[in-house]
Order: C-alpha cells, then structure tokens, then sequence
C-alpha cells in the first residue's frame, strides 16, 4: 500500500452550505449534530444528525439533475474506486474563472475510466466567508473541455462549479452539470488537501454512504499514492 492522504473535509455543526445561494435558504438544512444519549444519562454515548446529501465532501450522481438519472444505490463498490489524476491549477484567486485553456495547458495524461481531480488551492478557504459564493468557477469552455475526457468521474475543491451562479442568467443555471451527468460521469465535491500529495496519479477511494433512493451522500474520500 502507498501511501494516504485524507481528501475529506470535515463535518461540524456551523460549516458552510448552500444557504448562500437564492432559493437555498429554506432547502438545505444547516449541518446540526446533537447529542442523543448520555453514559450519565442512558448508558451509552451516541448522536444525532441532521444535514443534506450535499453536506460537505459528497458524492453525486445522475439522478441530481436528470429525471432519469440514476441513483447512488444503483452503482456498485468498484464505480467508487477508480484509477487517479491531478490537474494542477495552483492556488486561485477569488471569483477566477477557469476557461479550457487553463485545463488543457495543467492536464496530465488522462486515461478511460480515470478519476480527474481538480486542484485550484481553495479548500483552504473552507468554513471562511465567500467559501460557496466566491470560489473559483467554471466557464462553459472548461466543461467543453471536460466533456472531451474519457473520465468516470470529476472531483473538485470548490463547493460550486459554473459560473452561472453568480449571473442573473436563470435559464443557465445546472446546464454544467446537466451534461457533465448526461454522459454518466460522477462527481465528487468539494474535496481537501490536494496540494498535500506529492504526486498526480495514483488511486481514488471515494466510498459514500450506502444510502438507497437517493442522488448523493456524504463520502469518506482517500487518495493513494506512490
């Protein structure tokens, strides 16, 4: 075994959500962990959680956006773990826009079936203000590009992807990942520490909860490297 670098961010009560975005407010529930039992009190310690498929690192599938897509439980253990790279963009400023080519000019040799993660240095920004709404996005030539790669699945550090969020364009938003699950690719957001691996390949374990009729859930993600 190599060796591992945990790309999961962390659950707590207060983090981020999509709150931010209009129409969210009364959706998404904030994360909430509550104590349901005490050693004092019933013998054992356990708790209570509250929170959303899309609660901090998750895993996505089809069925997100399409009306026939497919759901989480419908996909099998080896769909999870997949052959790995890393595209490096550096750290991103607030608001950047990531076109095609700043994709096509960092990519590494992308294989079919690969995982392709996208480093844009913004998971350092997690649970600060502006972490959803003013992260890196991605223009629609990004997603062109995207869409040309045999991958089986993309994961990236940011909460949001398109651009189209912060337009007053309604029409145009989830059109990303619209295509992006049309063709079947998974996805896997918003992931950690990708600047802390020392390589751009390896493999990705990305194992969600076993949650059945549902488009997501949260993931324990683990990337393995040489």
């Amino acid at each position: 075994m190599g060796q591992l670098t945990d790309i999961t961010g962390k659950l707590e009560p207060g983090m981020w959500d999509y709150r931010v975005f209009p129409g969210f407010e009364d959706l998404v529930p904030p994360l909430s962990i509550e104590t349901m039992g005490t050693l004092e009190t019933f013998g054992f310690y356990g708790s209570k959680f509250t929170l959303s498929s899309i609660s901090g690192t998750y895993l996505e599938t089809s069925s997100h956006v399409l009306a026939d897509g497919r759901h989480l439980s419908s996909y099998g253990i080896n769909d999870f773990v997949r052959p790995a790279k890393i595209l490096r963009l550096g750290a991103l400023a607030p608001d950047t826009l990531i076109d095609g080519t700043m994709l096509a000019a960092a990519a590494p040799a992308i294989e079919p079936g690969d995982a392709l993660l996208i480093d844009t240095g913004w998971y350092r920004q997690w649970n600060t203000p502006g972490f959803v709404e003013r992260c890196p996005k991605m223009l629609p030539s990004a997603l062109t590009w995207i869409l040309e790669q045999p991958i089986a699945l993309l994961g990236v550090d940011v909460p949001a992807i398109e651009a189209a969020w912060t337009d007053d364009d309604a029409s145009a938003k989830g059109g990303l990942l619209t295509q992006l699950f049309a063709r079947g690719t998974l996805l896997l957001a918003p992931v950690v520490n990708l600047d802390q691996i020392d390589a751009d390949q390896g493999r990705l374990y990305a194992l969600p909860l076993p949650v059945v009729g549902t488009s997501g859930a949260p993931v324990r993600a683990i990337f393995e490297w040489e």
